[in-house]
Parts: structure tokens; sequence; C-alpha cells
């Protein structure tokens, strides 16, 4: 149980979370709230010294686009020393970062809580590997392995994030901005999560289904494997074993040979079909056909050439073309623990970021 004054501080670290996600400044805050407090009443609530009275807190509130319920939520996990990559350092600012830090933990904590609700315990294990990974030979041959562990055989995966649901990890979206792909790791010691950037993937710029994908599957060899890679392994070495072992586990090396061993040219057609049927990239495509030695280094660096000289190849080949839609495991959770009487709609509805009219409206019970 809280005492008073651990409330009022998580208050206060709750509201500055807020703001933080919103990339505003204490003064920037005071404006959008027409001047009805000043920067060092907000300094006051975010220090834990005071709570606002009623109204200002629902104005708070919607200024930052947090329902009440969030700022008074306790705290689950510490993401203080979470690292967040970006594809392009140099344009990301401290706000953009510090912004993706707060929704990555809101999102952990949220699904963090319907588990407890629901007395959910994390089921994931490292695997026991007898030989080093140091290798792409040796990630590939780890994502057969794991492929055949799963009764995947050969088929596409349909939906990533939800096989890994299955495996006991937990998927968080957020929205993200340009240049963050996804992250993951492990809380409280044992709770694995992967956290996808779930913008509008038919936007120029924003994250492909593919590459989600893509993402996804190497996240998770980071959870799986993470551990069990050589010391001496540089951070850039690890990345592209991962990369090994996610392109394997999307597109099969012998589904591959079977394409377009032995034909002297590969269409563009023939691509897309494996990009529409597998969810990976054309480009990731052409990468493990040149690692796989079926189609020379010259002419990998020829496609690479020509696709980045050509706006209109660009676009050809770098369209999302494979439909999987965002896991629905989270939601699921939260409909079954309100069916079983186990939370209010209220906070059903603070944990899907919706309305209570939104949670009625879709709430059947058989």
């Amino acid at each position: 149980m809280r005492t008073n004054e651990e409330r009022l501080q998580d208050f206060g670290k709750r509201l500055r979370q807020a703001r933080i996600k919103e990339k505003l400044s204490m003064e920037e805050l005071c404006q959008m709230i027409g001047g009805k407090v000043t920067q060092q009443s907000i300094s006051k609530y975010e220090q834990g010294k005071m709570y606002p009275d009623s109204s200002l807190l629902i104005e708070l509130a919607d200024a930052l686009n947090v329902k009440q319920e969030f700022l008074f939520r306790p705290f689950r996990v510490d993401m203080s020393a979470m690292e967040v990559a970006f594809r392009k350092k140099s344009s990301v600012a401290k706000k953009e970062v510090e912004s993706v830090k707060v929704k990555v933990q809101d999102g952990i904590e949220r699904y963090m809580e319907i588990d407890q609700i629901l007395s959910i315990s994390p089921k994931f294990n490292v695997p026991f590997v007898r030989t080093q990974l140091s290798s792409a030979e040796d990630m590939m041959k780890e994502a057969q392995a794991l492929r055949k562990e799963w009764q995947l055989g050969l088929s596409p995966i349909s939906n990533t994030a939800e096989l890994l649901e299955s495996k006991g990890v937990n998927v968080v979206y957020i929205d993200g901005p340009e240049g963050f792909s996804g992250l993951s790791g492990k809380v409280n010691g044992n709770v694995p999560f992967i956290v996808l950037n779930e913008r509008d993937e038919n936007k120029q710029g924003m994250v492909s289904v593919e590459r989600r994908r893509f993402t996804t599957m190497h996240e998770y060899c980071h959870l799986r494997y993470g551990d069990l890679f050589p010391a001496e392994l540089d951070s850039t070495a690890v990345e592209r074993l991962c990369d090994a072992f996610a392109s394997e586990m999307l597109l099969p090396s012998d589904v591959l040979r079977g394409h377009v061993e032995g034909k002297s040219l590969i269409s563009g057609n023939e691509l897309t079909y494996l990009q529409t049927v597998y969810g990976i990239s054309v480009d990731a495509i052409m990468h493990k056909l040149n690692a796989l030695k079926l189609i020379s280094g010259n002419r990998y660096r020829g496609y690479c050439i020509n696709k980045n000289k050509n706006a209109v190849l660009k676009a050809y080949f770098e369209q999302s073309r494979f439909n999987e839609g965002k896991s629905k495991l989270f939601e699921t959770k939260v409909y079954r623990a309100l069916a079983n009487d186990l939370l209010s709609v209220s906070k059903a509805a603070e944990l899907l970021g919706t309305t209570v009219n939104d949670i009625r409206k879709h709430l059947n019970v058989i």
C-alpha cells in the first residue's frame, strides 16, 4: 500500500512523463492551458510537492493527451537506463528520444498490469546452445531449428507479433517517430518485451509492414540469444547476426533456393511475389540472395545502385505488399478481464487508450 507521500511523488513523475511524451517545456504547457498556472507551479507539481486542483487537473490531462488515471498510476518498471536506437541518429532530437522512452514505459506497464489482473506469469525460456554463435551461418541454423521446433516448416509466418506472443513475449506498439523501428529487453528480471512502431505503414517515411516484421524477428533474436553471443563481438557484428536470424525466420533459404537457383535472370515479379507471400522486403531478399551466393556481389551492387538512381524503380521495390495487422492479444486480454468483472469499464478504457462508450459498444459477453 502506497503512502500519501509516495502517491504524490508518483503523480509528479507521471506529470513530467506526460509532458516529455508531448515534447513540451513547462512554459509551453502553461501556454497550452491559457496561463492558468505558472511555470513555478508546474515545477512544484512535478517535484511531488503539491497537487493541482480538480479543474486544473482535467485541463492538464487534456493538454497532455492522457487520461487522469495515468497521472495516478503507480510505477511498475524502471526504464531510465533504456537505450533507444534510431536509423538516422544525427537528426534525432533529445526530446524525441525521451518521448519514445515514456511511450515505451507506458505500453509495457499497461501490458504488465493486465497480466497481473489475469494472473498470467511470464513463460519465456532462454535456450541452451551447444555451439558458439558467431557467424551468419550459425544464426541461420538456429532459425531453421527454431522453425522446426515451432512446427512452421517452410510456410510463411502470417503474423510475427502473434507468434512471439504465443511464446511468452509481450509485444507493445507505440506511435513512434520516423527512424525508430523497435527495441527489446526484459523488465523486472524476467518479463520479455518487444516494442514496435505502429505508425501508418502506407505513408512515405513511415514503417512498412515488412520492416516491422523484420524488426520483430530481429528483436526476438536479441531476446533469445543476446546473452549467448561472444563477448568480443561489437554491436555492429551482433546486429548483423540478428539480421541473419530474422531473414531466415521470415524467408527460409530452402524456399529462396527453390525459386531462383539455376536461373540466370530473376524478374522483379518473382521478387515481389516472394515479398507478398513471405512478408519480407525486396531489399532483404536481394541481400539474402547475395549472402547465399545465389547472385554475385557485382549483381547485388548493381541492383542497389540502379534502384537508388531511379525514383520509379525505388518506389516499386520499396512498396509494402504484405498484409499483417497489429496483434490483438492485449485488447483480447482487457476484454476478457472486463467480461469476468476483474476490472471496470473506465479502467479498460484507460488501458486501451479509448473511451468508455467505445468499450461498451464492443463488449459482447456470452
